[in-house]
């Protein structure tokens, strides 16, 4: 199964300073396939509970003057490669993350730069939607 990935959403990863916010422990399993929204997409072999954690966005993290070198010299594959992490860092994204289409009715969402969570419950056999952003 190319590009198959299993998330394990601990609730030590959620804790951040004196902020907390605990979720439950999931596991969810996505895969990339050819998409009728766009030449491929993720789709999930099961069922993903409303908030849970769907994928982290995974890749290699450049900065901004990395950024500036490698578009001039046109290395980037698509226009959604690279993220954006903050004004300074970017993440030139791995296949299975360069994978999720984007839609104006999305089931995942950003909870912060790079983990993507249920914002709805999302059957088993659907695309995963990145929101706009």
């Amino acid at each position: 199964m190319e590009g198959a990935g299993i998330t394990d959403e601990r609730l030590s990863y959620a804790i951040q300073g004196q902020d907390m916010e605990i979720y439950r422990e999931v596991q969810v399993a996505i895969r990339k396939t050819i998409s009728s929204i766009d030449r491929e997409g993720v789709v999930t072999d099961s069922r993903i509970d409303l908030g849970s954690l769907v994928h982290t966005m995974s890749g290699e993290q450049i900065s901004m003057l990395t950024l500036c070198r490698r578009w001039f010299s046109q290395e980037f594959r698509t226009i959604d490669d690279p993220l954006e992490l903050d004004f300074f860092h970017f993440l030139i994204l791995d296949p299975l993350s360069l994978a999720f289409n984007h839609s104006c009715d999305p089931n995942c969402g950003f909870r912060n730069m790079r983990d993507l969570h249920a914002i709805q419950t999302i059957e088993a056999g659907k695309n995963l939607l990145l929101t706009i952003r």
